[in-house]
């Protein structure tokens, strides 16, 4: 009985051996390499990013390997995120799909609408310089091209210089003179009014006038200082019976010319006093000379009345009118 035993026993333990074989066997990934007994540590493998990289490298091989053998009968449909398709049919499925591609469709929308933002947010005086700059181009080129262009003067020539009463910006028979295209190029680096007023130059005798005649006076010392810069590098030009003026701050601004006698007198009352003690050191001792004194920095501190503004910029008209030669 119990050698009867022992050899079901052996038996047992026999078919417990071939059965934990055949289990130790089961599990085999062929593309990690790896083995095990239990399911559960399968499923685990089989999730694994190093199993899932290891059979798309496997699969990648074997495709490129049957297209090589038959490249002539086997198209490859690849996508931009690098997944490739044998048919048309399911690359365009995929396509419809792929966050690859909606997310670099999304990454160039919203580089449209960044440049349409910054387009938005031109200021209409930047839009407009940029279209008198095209505009300026395009009629340079049209005058460079034109015969008449060698004799007769251009709006290049208003660069040369203080050119007196003969402020004229030529033009051939076929160009229409701008007046803006004229300011906002050639003339880009004149003086402010304010800075012209700042820098002015005041003689005794001009102040002297300015006591006797308030008008004459500004005029003149209007006309002095002007000639002292090129026509370009000036403040102020009239064309056509109106004023142009460039503000410190806004730039070229067509107006009255109210501007223009205002700030020069605010600069000819910053400059007069020591101006007239320069010439008449005397004049706190000598009775007759400080009664002068007086008279002329009341003269200079002044507001200019309506009447005066009119006559000046009536008087100063023909020095700072652009004339076209048509």
């Amino acid at each position: 009985m119990d050698n009867m035993d022992n050899k079901t026993a052996t038996l047992d333990n026999k078919m417990d051996n071939k059965s934990s074989q055949k289990v130790a066997t089961k599990y085999y990934c062929k593309y990690c390499d790896y083995t095990t007994s239990k399911l559960s540590n399968w499923k685990k493998h089989i999730k694994t990013r190093k199993h899932m990289d290891n059979m798309d490298n496997s699969r990648i091989t074997k495709s490129s390997s049957k297209v090589a053998k038959s490249s002539s009968k086997t198209k490859k449909w690849t996508c931009a995120c690098g997944k490739s398709y044998k048919y048309a049919s399911g690359y365009s499925k995929h396509k419809k799909k792929c966050t690859f591609i909606h997310e670099a469709e999304t990454e160039n929308v919203i580089i449209v609408h960044e440049e349409k933002k910054e387009l938005h947010e031109m200021t209409k005086e930047e839009l407009e310089k940029t279209l008198l700059i095209e505009q300026i181009h395009t009629e340079r080129y049209k005058r460079s091209k034109s015969p008449e262009n060698t004799s007769n003067g251009t709006v290049g020539n208003a660069n040369s210089g203080a050119v007196g009463n003969s402020n004229i910006v030529g033009n051939n028979n076929n160009n229409q003179f701008n007046i803006q295209l004229f300011l906002n190029e050639d003339c880009k680096n004149a003086l402010s009014i304010q800075d012209f007023a700042k820098q002015l130059t005041v003689t005794m005798e001009e102040l002297s006038l300015l006591k006797d005649s308030e008008p004459k006076g500004i005029e003149e010392i209007i006309r002095s200082n002007l000639m002292k810069y090129a026509l370009t590098e000036r403040p102020m030009h009239n064309h056509e019976k109106k004023w142009y003026v460039k503000d410190r701050d806004e730039g070229w601004e067509d107006n009255k010319g109210e501007n223009i006698v205002k700030s020069v007198k605010t600069g000819i009352s910053q400059k007069s006093g020591p101006v007239f003690v320069e010439n008449n050191p005397d004049w706190l001792t000598n009775h007759r000379i400080g009664e002068k004194y007086a008279e002329t920095m009341a003269a200079a501190m002044s507001e200019p009345s309506g009447r005066t503004t009119n006559k000046v910029l009536k008087s100063i008209k023909t020095e700072c009118e652009i004339k076209k030669d048509l």
